[in-house]
């Protein structure tokens, strides 16, 4: 099916934005899959995705005729060659923005930010999504990196980094496996962060 898709896309007789939005979670998860015949599907299903969004958002809204939902853009970004802090300008803005306002308070969107930073080992992207910043410690001669609720569903308040008990945070939000698994990453990488990189 992934052959015929890639071939009508290649000839213009259907177009990529045609396959329903809720869809590309799991085709995205295919084409990740580290079978090696899915390896040159995704590498020419990325170069269609990749020639569609690279380039201003107005450009991708005016061809499926309407503003994407973030969570389809990361997921066609997931199986692009891109990553998000490479995307196009005007595009990479508007993800930004949005997942500024959006990330505590959608889990879906925050845990899968958590697992496309994950799955291409993109720092940058986990210091993004939380969002780390840094606050003078209790003893005033040092500072700490914090999370904020704003950022970080089901905080209640800052929280410090090195004392963030994962464990329960997985435990009360009931976190699924590969939930749970993206968070400890993220979580280890935001305990490398240094203030002011």
């Amino acid at each position: 099916m992934l052959d015929v898709i890639i071939e009508k896309c290649e000839r213009a007789t259907w177009r990529l934005f045609d396959i329903p939005e809720r869809l590309w979670g799991d085709l995205a998860d295919l084409l990740l899959s580290a079978d090696p015949d899915i390896a040159l599907r995704r590498a020419n299903f990325a170069s269609l995705i990749d020639a569609r969004i690279d380039g201003p958002l107005e450009g991708l809204i005016e061809e499926i005729g309407k503003f994407p939902d973030i969570e389809f853009l990361v997921h066609a970004i997931r199986i692009g060659s891109g990553s998000l802090l490479t995307f196009g300008n005007s595009t990479r803005g508007n993800i930004s923005n949005y997942v500024g306002r959006m990330c505590g308070k959608s889990r879906a969107l925050f845990f899968l930010l958590l697992r496309v930073a994950r799955e291409t080992g993109d720092r940058a992207l986990v210091h993004e999504v939380l969002s780390l910043g840094d606050q003078p410690d209790e003893s005033g001669n040092g500072s700490r990196t914090v999370l904020r609720p704003d950022r970080v569903p089901g905080l209640q308040e800052d929280e410090a980094v090195d004392t963030l008990d994962v464990e329960r945070y997985i435990m009360d939000l009931n976190l699924t496996y590969r939930e749970a698994m993206d968070f400890r990453w993220a979580i280890d990488v935001a305990r490398d962060f240094q203030p002011g990189t």
